[in-house]
């Protein structure tokens, strides 16, 4: 598979083999497969978590590279965890990682990150970035009660399936959650679900994975950013925010 300038998906092999730039004094870019290792190593440190998928996306031949890795937890959900991870060789964006809560039924790329860490490639970034890793997923830990809740309103929030279902798909193109051009594969998916797990109820879980769903045929890279908004609209909607949408 070739590294095309807008993006393609790549193995894990391919990713340990894209050149990492020299470094300067003042910069110090790191290997896109070292980043990886690091947080695997981080996750294998956590009890009752394993990696069940590995999604790798390289862009600008290789310079920039975003990637999913999809965790299971020894509790029976219908969704887990997911740490994304971003990372460049041409000074476009720090080294970031993400995770969050991520529906696990419709194997789509869409994630909500509720804690992010982020760091410069500075001279002693080699040093910050283990203690940022481990730090991030201590406090994500801590929050899972909070993701329970958050999935458990989407599931009680019902939604009349025309009017209100129609503001809320505006509100994703008002807000940039989905391309306007893709309007009618949310009304699709919202009214019959690819996936039948999800066409019991008229509810918020339902919009959630419909958008998400749609999601996964736009640009991977806009992911993480997408699926903070999407959560922001349905939680104000469902009563989680003080100001409701």
């Amino acid at each position: 598979m070739g590294l095309c300038g807008e993006g393609d998906y790549v193995t894990r092999k391919q990713l340990r083999g894209v050149k990492t730039p020299a470094a300067s004094d003042t910069w110090v870019p790191i290997p896109h497969d070292f980043v990886v290792q690091q947080v695997e190593q981080t996750i294998a440190g956590v009890g009752g978590l394993e990696i069940v998928k590995e999604t790798f996306l390289l862009s600008r031949f290789g310079q920039r590279m975003f990637g999913i890795l999809d965790l299971r937890s020894k509790e029976d959900r219908d969704y887990g965890l997911s740490v994304g991870i971003r990372n460049s060789h041409d000074k476009s964006f720090p080294l970031v990682t993400l995770l969050g809560n991520r529906v696990f039924i419709c194997s789509n790329l869409s994630f909500s990150a509720e804690v992010a860490v982020s760091t410069k490639h500075t001279k002693f970034v080699m040093d910050r970035m283990p203690r940022l890793i481990c730090e991030s997923a201590s406090k994500l830990l801590e929050g899972r009660g909070q993701q329970d809740r958050r999935i458990l309103a989407y599931k009680e929030r019902e939604i009349e399936p025309k009017k209100e279902a129609a503001y809320l798909m505006l509100q994703c193109i008002k807000q940039d959650i989905i391309p306007t051009r893709q309007i009618g594969d949310l009304m699709e998916q919202w009214e019959a679900p690819a996936h039948e797990e999800f066409a019991a109820s008229w509810n918020a879980w339902r919009l959630l994975n419909a958008a998400t769903e749609v999601l996964k045929q736009s640009s991977q890279l806009m992911l993480p950013v997408r699926t903070q908004r999407l959560h922001g609209l349905l939680d104000a909607h469902c009563g989680l925010l003080a100001t409701s949408v």
